[in-house]
């Protein structure tokens, strides 16, 4: 297993089952906060919480236009 797999593994389990949910929504590309609550049967209160928290933690990152990606 190479260093990005293992950080990865380390990663995943400290993730709640949202943040899980919303880096699977977002392993393709970058999408909205619409897209994303779509994705993961959110409410966009929770996602903005969820998300801001995500942004502190380096997990995600905001990219031009408003779309969220997952960081690798």
């Amino acid at each position: 297993m190479n260093l990005a797999n293992e950080q990865s593994d380390k990663r995943d389990g400290n993730l709640t089952n949202i943040e899980k949910k919303i880096l699977s929504s977002l392993s393709l590309f970058p999408k909205t906060i619409e897209e994303i609550g779509l994705d993961t049967e959110t409410g966009q209160l929770q996602l903005i919480e969820v998300l801001s928290m995500m942004e502190l933690k380096s997990l995600i990152e905001t990219s031009p236009g408003g779309k969220f990606r997952g960081k690798t």
